[in-house]
Formats: C-alpha cells, structure tokens, sequence
C-alpha cells in the first residue's frame, strides 16, 4: 500500500526498508511504529488511536505528493485531503491524539525544509505550517513555528517529557521559552543531573576500594 510504504520511507531516510514483495496495510505500519516507539521510552504513553494516526499520515503524504509533482493542485491550509477527510477524527484535547498523529507528523521538521524556499502563499508551505501550528509535539525546530498551545501535550507526563527532549536535543529556544514549558524543561533538566550525579556516586563507590 502507497501509504505504508511512505511512512517506511520517512522513517529509513528516503528508502523503502520493506523486503521486496512484502505488503503492508497502512493500519499495520502504525500499530509496528507504535509498538517501536513503546519500546523505545521508559515513561508510560498515551493511547494509540488508529483513526487519528491515519488522519495524519493522509495528510502528510498528499502535502509530500503535491511537493513531489511540483504543483499545488488541490492543497490548501487544513485541508490537503479529499472533501470528508479534513478534520481529524480524534479530540485534540486528548493526550492520546497528539501521541497518535505524532507517528507521522514527527517527519514535519524534514519535510519542510525544502517547502520553506517556496513563497510564502504557497498552499503547500501553508498546509505544511498550518499542521506544523496544530501539532506543536511534532513541530519541535521549525524556525517558522514557535508561539504555540502546547498546553494539551504539558499534561500528561510522558507526552511532555517527550516534548521537552525534543526541545533540549534540536535546541529549539522559542519554545523553551513558551509559557508552561520553561518549568517542565526546568525539571528534566534537574532530574537528568540528580541522575548523573548517582551514577558518579556509584562510580566512585566502585572504584575507591581499588585506590586503598
């Protein structure tokens, strides 16, 4: 499916990653990304909703294929999917919405950077910057996007130390500086050197013995 396989490729840099004849559903790929990402982080995540997380990669691939042709055709902010397909399905004041989109919206950072030299109407670099705006856990390091409600992301605990990785490892400082984020920053940052700061202890509990 043109879908699975696009997400593939976002995830593998440009190349498909599936063995040759292998098919995938679209509703497969998501559910393995999100198994991955489980996997991947120690701190409990929202729910996967499967609705939302295909929204999103629609949206992405027809904004990519619109790129790809050279023409904005159809595309326009909000809506670069067929006429019933706009709007995601999920509420966006669940934490487990923006943890399902994020799957395929994480690539919008890569996907802009050659839609950034368009003109600034272009219906593609609009769509792009308008999801970019919706979705602030996806958007963390794009220049173009930086006062956003991120409040939705902040209240859940594993979503917003997600978040506030993402801003310490790309350097984003405007969103550093948005409101509510500073502190949540604040804290990883502490927990990160509390951290450190054990495993120093322990190192040198260690190796003091060695030194008598």
């Amino acid at each position: 499916m043109a879908l699975a396989r696009f997400l593939r490729t976002l995830q593998v840099d440009g190349a498909d990653s599936a063995p040759p004849g292998e098919e995938q559903t679209l509703a497969d790929a998501l559910r393995a990304m999100d198994t991955a990402v489980r996997l991947d982080r120690p701190e409990e995540l929202p729910g996967f909703d499967l609705a939302s997380a295909e929204w999103a990669t629609k949206q992405l691939y027809a904004i990519c294929l619109a790129l790809q042709q050279g023409q904005s055709g159809d595309i326009a902010p909000g809506n670069p999917v067929p006429a019933g397909q706009q709007s995601c399905p999920g509420a966006y004041q669940d934490p487990a919405t923006h943890f399902s989109v994020d799957l395929a919206l994480r690539h919008l950072p890569t996907v802009f950077t050659p839609a950034s030299t368009l003109a600034k109407e272009d219906p593609r670099r609009e769509a792009l910057l308008q999801l970019a705006h919706d979705w602030p856990l996806s958007s963390v390091g794009m220049a173009e996007v930086t006062a956003v409600d991120a409040s939705v992301i902040l209240s859940h605990d594993g979503l917003r130390r997600t978040y506030v990785e993402r801003i310490l490892r790309r350097r984003d400082e405007s969103r550093r500086r948005n409101a509510g984020t500073e502190q949540a920053v604040a804290a990883v940052m502490a927990e990160h050197v509390a951290f450190a700061n054990e495993v120093l202890a322990v190192h040198d509990a260690l190796i003091q013995p060695r030194r008598q």
